[in-house]
């Protein structure tokens, strides 16, 4: 579908809460245009974290779930 779309997906692996803003910086290096927040223990744990890393990096965030965006979305 994305290639349909033109669209270019970059998977970023996180595994622990330190790897938040190592993805995001590479999200940014990559010219991403949004970033969006797989579900998994990690994202829940760091819900928070990412939040404030996408703003602090002005990289529009998409969630699957409302908890995440309520812990992290609205900051933007």
């Amino acid at each position: 579908m994305a290639r349909s779309l033109a669209v270019q997906i970059q998977a970023l692996e996180m595994n622990s809460p330190e790897d938040v803003d190592r993805a995001l910086e590479a999200a940014n290096k990559g010219h991403a245009k949004a970033f969006i927040v797989l579900s998994s223990p990690l994202t829940l744990l760091s819900r928070a974290l990412i939040g404030d890393v996408a703003v602090k990096r002005r990289l529009p965030t998409m969630y699957l779930y409302r908890v995440l965006v309520e812990a992290g979305g609205p900051r933007a």
